[in-house]
């Protein structure tokens, strides 16, 4: 399976059985082995620091999960890491994935029929800022869950992947619930945990001439506010081509406004 990428929603919402869970009923694996994979995330968005982040098309990492009838029930194994040169460790309490695989597995709250390996596979480089530690906590939560049949939700998978998160780069939640739940999420607390995921309006498309046009245009308004030249600002003003033509049936003025501007008159 895919962990939830950029724009994507979750199939299934499930609501959150940690409480049900709390019981002596052994859980069995219900597959062999489980793939996952999980994005990059960007969650320096400016003003938004710690508090927004979002899924991003492309690379991410995967994770292979297997059950191991002979490991003790519970015992997370880092069996192999692939695409990061030897840096990371396979001890599983010093390894994003193995950290999250194991607070999944608590978060599930019932004994376990047996322990599982891992195997991790880099796409993203490390300390590249597209939330490198955050896909393998999301891709390894994700597969563990799968692996024994899905019993928390994808909102359920962040707490995991958050304790994964603070052993490496702190406790704030702008990568790792984007890796988990696709999308823009807005962090209004991690504790205790208040997410928003942000429906994003994904045919919005700005040509690049379009976009261009707009930056040069916004630059000259600017120079034309400072140098008081009154014919540059009118130029600036109308140069407008990305929200003016889309935005125009909202104005009932537009028009006149338009028609002015081709009689000679100026924006002053």
């Amino acid at each position: 399976m895919s962990a939830r990428g950029s724009n994507a929603r979750p199939q299934v919402t499930r609501p959150s059985i940690y409480a049900f869970l709390r019981s002596t009923e052994t859980l069995r694996p219900v597959r062999g082995e489980v793939a996952a994979s999980a994005p990059a995330t960007v969650a320096n968005l400016g003003p938004g620091f710690d508090w927004l982040g979002c899924a991003v098309e492309g690379p991410g990492d995967t994770v292979v999960a297997v059950a191991l009838p002979t490991a003790r029930p519970g015992e997370i194994v880092i069996q192999r890491v692939t695409g990061e040169g030897g840096r990371l460790s396979l001890d599983p309490v010093k390894n994003c994935a193995g950290i999250a695989a194991a607070a999944t597995l608590r978060a599930m709250g019932a004994p376990l029929a047996c322990g599982v390996g891992l195997t991790l596979h880099k796409g993203l480089p490390l300390g590249s800022g597209l939330g490198s530690s955050a896909a393998s906590a999301a891709a390894a939560a994700v597969a563990v869950n799968e692996l024994f049949g899905a019993p928390l939700s994808p909102m359920d998978l962040v707490l995991p992947g958050l304790e994964s998160e603070a052993a490496v780069s702190g406790y704030h939640a702008d990568n790792i619930a984007p890796a988990l739940l696709g999308g823009f999420v807005l962090i209004r607390s991690c504790e205790p945990l208040d997410l928003q995921r942000l429906a994003f309006p994904a045919a919005i498309e700005v040509p690049m001439a379009e976009l261009t046009r707009n930056c040069a245009a916004g630059a000259s308004l600017v120079a034309g506010i400072l140098l008081g030249d009154a014919g540059l600002l009118g130029r600036s003003l109308d140069a407008d081509v990305v929200v003016e033509p889309r935005a125009g049936n909202l104005d009932t003025n537009s028009a006149q406004v338009v028609r002015l501007n081709q009689q000679g008159a100026r924006k002053v």
